[in-house]
């Protein structure tokens, strides 16, 4: 499946066409009325107009854009989730966003606690099942607390129903489903971070001209130092 946007600058500086890959992610990519839209889509989107280059945005399933990503030049894939086992396949601008795992409560119920992972035996947690934070918590020896569900969209039933007391999930992802299926996003705090990720990403070719990639960094961190990664992802949810 095949969608496409471009975007260029106004000056005269004639650069070869980006070929910027992604895949599925909501909410930070995914495809909506025969486009890309998304969080991570309309970040890179921002990006791109400080950049004086062309680009073409394409959804592949996930082994495909990065296979493409990291074989051929002047090609970027987004958002990729920084690891030790990618490292050295790309040059990295981000993160873009965050891509770690929180507990979360409902909003207004009496603030829980949890000073360590023992703690979450008094409490029932709702899990996907065979999530990473699933994994992770067997792996800690906690399972009798857990309420197992098989889509995101029943754990944040179940706590908005008071059924269970926390849910564990990404934030941005928690939230998008949430409003998704018409409940108040608004309601869901933090209360513990589970697992500790580096984050999503760009990921450039190693083979990307050292000046673009540097165009491509500075504009990212214009947006960071200004706010306007923050700002775009509250718009989008809130819209």
């Amino acid at each position: 499946m095949l969608t496409t946007i471009s975007g260029f600058c106004s000056q005269l500086k004639v650069v070869s066409i980006l070929d910027i890959l992604s895949f599925e992610t909501p909410p930070l990519s995914y495809e909506e009325n025969r486009q890309t839209t998304g969080i991570g889509t309309e970040i890179v989107e921002t990006i791109f107009k400080k950049v004086n280059a062309k680009y073409f945005i394409s959804i592949y399933p996930f082994d495909d854009s990065y296979a493409r990503a990291k074989s051929k030049e002047n090609s970027i894939i987004y958002p990729l989730a920084r690891t030790s086992e990618r490292e050295f396949d790309f040059n990295w601008v981000g993160p873009i966003a965050d891509n770690s795992i929180y507990l979360f409560q409902l909003h207004g119920e009496k603030k829980i606690s949890i000073m360590a992972l023992n703690n979450l035996g008094n409490f029932k947690v709702g899990v996907i099942k065979n999530s990473t934070a699933h994994k992770f918590l067997i792996n800690k020896n906690i399972s009798k607390s857990l309420v197992l569900e098989e889509k995101p969209e029943t754990n944040i039933k179940k706590l908005y129903g008071k059924q269970i007391d926390l849910i564990a999930g990404n934030e941005l992802e928690l939230l998008y489903i949430a409003k998704k299926i018409g409940l108040n996003h608004n309601n869901l705090s933090r209360v513990f971070l589970l697992i500790k990720n580096n984050g999503y990403y760009l990921g450039l070719n190693k083979f990307i001209s050292t000046s673009l990639l540097n165009e491509i960094k500075t504009a990212f961190d214009q947006l960071e130092s200004s706010g306007e990664i923050r700002t775009i992802q509250d718009n989008f949810l809130n819209k």
